[in-house]
């Protein structure tokens, strides 16, 4: 049973309606309707004034089918632990996005040494997905540049051999 069960029980044992408790403990009818509903709970003070209210034992109003009822300050832990698993997981899925973003870019830098050009577009697609939320978001931006930068180098080496100065670069068969 929970606690607000347990303070209707209590209340309508000892006779009282909602506004004779809320009269008799300076309170609204509405934050005893709360209680009630369990959508709120009194405070340590507050539940000690009810249970002399009602002739009861603290105790009796906390119990919840003969084990004792999660207080609301262990029920707050609860959330606040909870809050921080979800925290950490969120952390470790931005890094693990952060390392595939980079494991991406590492291979892209490979592919480039075959294909320049490709070392030039694809480093763009991958600072779009880059985020300044990821952990990793100032090293992709580094290790991008760096595959821009050499292969744009390696680009313009190929164009400048194969399209600007075509005969700027002699092969010759050696005679052996």
């Amino acid at each position: 049973m929970k606690l607000g069960q347990q303070l209707r029980e209590a209340r309508l044992n000892a006779g009282l309606s909602q506004s004779q408790v809320s009269k008799q403990l300076y309170l609204t009818r509405q934050t005893v309707s709360r209680w009630e509903n369990d959508h709120g709970y009194p405070d340590i003070d507050t539940l000690a004034s009810l249970g002399k209210l009602y002739h009861v034992p603290v105790s009796e109003l906390l119990e919840c089918g003969g084990s004792t009822r999660e207080s609301p300050i262990q029920k707050k832990d609860q959330i606040e632990d909870q809050s921080q698993i979800d925290h950490s997981r969120k952390k470790l899925g931005q890094f693990d996005r952060s390392l595939i973003l980079l494991a991406a870019i590492i291979i892209i830098s490979f592919m480039s040494t075959m294909i320049p050009f490709l070392g030039i577009i694809l480093p763009f697609i991958i600072l779009a997905l880059n985020k300044k939320s990821n952990l990793l978001h100032k090293t992709i931006i580094c290790v991008s540049v760096a595959v821009m930068l050499t292969s744009g180098y390696s680009s313009f080496i190929i164009l400048k051999d194969t399209v600007f100065h075509p005969t700027a670069t002699i092969i010759t068969k050696s005679d052996r």
